[in-house]
């Protein structure tokens, strides 16, 4: 709390300032002012809590440096202490909200007493802010996660009726209605910069979306959300601005412009799929699965791809694939290794594909196919390592000559991945520490390059995600903190073995910068290059 005490007579400043132990009922700071000008002067450099302040001063009275106050901070709370016992004076401190009006002369107690009453109900107004200001936060927290579980629930085909629906959108204020003709952006991660770690991703994720809507808020209405595959989702309307003849020119090139402003400013690199336009509340769950059978199937990154089939659109194409979709999901089931429940799963699947059209044959395929790597990714084993071949032939679609064909294969493969997952559980710790050690040893072999986690990834088949977690919890140390502490050491060694030049050991070690590098060395040795070779 700061105190700030103001009057002409300085005497009586001094005396309240130095005499009172103001510290003992948490006031930490006092400040003294000898006319209501320092005074506001004061006031404009320190967060004040109370003035104590007289009415009577030369040049500015107390009640107009209140009133001067009050217009740049409504929170101080003010005494006056006077000897005038004037009706007037009293009606102008109560217009102002002065908190009390003493009339000299004051005890020591009865100040101290005021005081502490007033610092009690500042500390109750800043819980009751605080609390007001989580309860703001926690509702415009919950209001996007609110948005965000109705669009999930449209594009897993659960909206139920259109009228509920829209009324939906009212209350949550949501620019759309359930008969729009609308687009989907479906968008994947395909490369996280090596500064992140795992427990970043969600902010990558979230400065994607800033980017898609700041791009795309000119001429689209854009509602968000995250599914289970963790793409990002978002269904866009037009804005009256374009027609609808160019919409489609917008589009693509808005969509290139996304996936360049991620490049540069998150160093991230996306794919990104569009549907042509089809209606929310018919076509959007078809939409959405044409969306992730294109994502999934796609085994190039960075791409734009944009569906100009207008097959979404087509109500017949539309179909309700419930096995494949409903929860709990065949991933979740692989990763709590309910082996006996995804085993289920794959055989009501299988068992609605016999009374299916061909198209439904691809979209399990890779679905499920997403599945399976996902669980090898997470358990430190790529694909093709648990069945044989490599990505491209697991990937041609060679199985798909008939239900029973595609179910044979994926059983075959479900076994051999329950097999291998089961038999190494016991020996988990020593294949996480294998790839530690393979990662290490890459890291060791190339410390001069300008390595990312992508390309590190690539050398033990994980997706750069679940290797930045993996390390992390084996080393307590991310991959990125651990290639700039090997670069240094290896620097010091420099330092101290060669007689390099400095700029020469950091174009050696990858720093194009040799400033950087110094800067790096001196926050890990705390000295700088020059300094270490002289020790």
């Amino acid at each position: 709390m700061q105190l700030l005490i103001v009057d002409d007579h300085a005497h009586l400043v001094d005396e309240l300032v130095y005499t009172i132990d103001w510290d003992n009922i948490g006031v930490h700071s006092v400040l003294p002012a000898y006319s209501a000008k320092e005074a506001l002067s004061i006031a404009q450099l320190n967060q004040i809590d109370i003035v104590i302040t007289d009415i009577k001063m030369p040049g500015m009275t107390g009640l107009e440096m209140i009133k001067e106050m009050r217009k740049s901070n409504h929170s101080i709370k003010f005494i006056i202490i006077t000897g005038f016992n004037k009706f007037e004076y009293a009606k102008t401190a109560l217009q102002n909200e002065v908190s009390e009006y003493l009339l000299k002369p004051v005890s020591e107690e009865e100040l101290i007493s005021v005081v502490d009453i007033l610092i009690k109900k500042i500390k109750e107004e800043k819980s009751h802010e605080v609390s007001f200001s989580h309860a703001m936060d926690s509702i415009r927290e919950n209001l996007s996660n609110w948005r965000a579980d109705i669009l999930l629930n449209v594009l897993y085909g659960k909206a139920g009726d259109p009228i509920k629906l829209d009324e939906q959108f009212k209350k949550y204020k949501l620019d759309f209605q359930s008969n729009d003709q609308v687009y989907l952006i479906a968008i994947r991660i395909d490369e996280i910069p090596m500064k992140f770690d795992l427990n970043d991703v969600s902010y990558i994720e979230y400065s994607i979306k800033n980017i898609v809507e700041e791009i795309l808020a000119v001429k689209f209405f854009c509602w968000s959300a995250i599914d289970h595959q963790g793409f990002l989702m978002f269904v866009i309307k037009k804005k009256e601005v374009i027609d609808d003849e160019g919409i489609l020119f917008n589009l693509e090139r808005d969509l290139l412009q996304i996936k360049d402003s991620v490049k540069k400013y998150i160093k991230s690199s996306v794919s990104i799929y569009s549907s042509d336009a089809g209606s929310l509340i018919n076509n959007l769950p078809g939409m959405y699965k044409q969306a992730l059978v294109s994502l999934l199937k796609s085994l190039d990154n960075n791409i734009v791809y944009i569906d100009k089939s207008n097959g979404i659109t087509n109500d017949e194409k539309i179909f309700e694939f419930q096995s494949l979709y409903e929860p709990p999901t065949l991933t979740q089931l692989l990763e709590a290794n309910d082996w006996m429940g995804a085993e289920n799963k794959l055989q009501k699947i299988f068992h609605e594909l016999n009374s299916r059209k061909q198209i439904n044959i691809l979209e399990a395929y890779y679905l499920i196919l997403s599945s399976f790597i996902y669980i090898a990714h997470k358990n430190s084993f790529s694909l093709p390592e648990i069945i044989g071949g490599d990505m491209n032939e697991i990937f041609e679609g060679k199985k798909l000559s008939s239900v029973n064909h595609l179910s044979e294969w994926i059983y075959s493969i479900f076994n051999r991945i329950k097999i291998v997952i089961t038999d190494e559980s016991n020996e988990s710790n020593q294949s996480r520490s294998m790839i530690v050690r393979k990662v290490q040893h890459y890291i060791e072999a190339n410390i001069s390059r300008d390595l990312s986690l992508k390309q590190i990834a690539d050398q033990v088949y994980l997706h750069p995600v679940y290797l930045s977690r993996l390390y992390k919890e084996e080393k307590d140390e991310g991959i990125s903190d651990y290639i700039t502490r090997r670069k240094i050491e290896r620097g010091a060694q420099m330092l101290k073995h060669t007689n390099l030049k400095i700029y020469h050991i950091a174009d050696e070690l990858g720093y194009q910068n040799a400033n950087y590098f110094s800067k790096i060395f001196k926050e890990h040795f705390g000295m700088t290059p020059n300094a270490y070779r002289k020790l």
